[in-house]
């Protein structure tokens, strides 16, 4: 995983997690956090939250 300060997690029931974190880290899992692969966030601050819905929309947040 990333060496950036991880800061919010959110998964939803088919085993896939989000995680964000400074510098706009945003990292992703299918496999229950087994392995996780960078994603593009197109943030450069921190992303301090994410959230999912049961239709498979997922938001970020920052700025506090």
């Amino acid at each position: 995983m990333s060496g950036n300060g991880l800061q919010g997690i959110a998964w939803d029931d088919a085993g896939t997690f989000v995680v964000v974190g400074e510098d706009g880290t945003l990292l992703r899992s299918f496999d229950d956090g087994a392995t996780w692969q960078p994603m593009e966030s197109g943030a450069v601050e921190a992303l301090f939250t994410v959230a999912t819905d049961r239709l498979g929309v997922w938001v970020a947040g920052g700025s506090r």
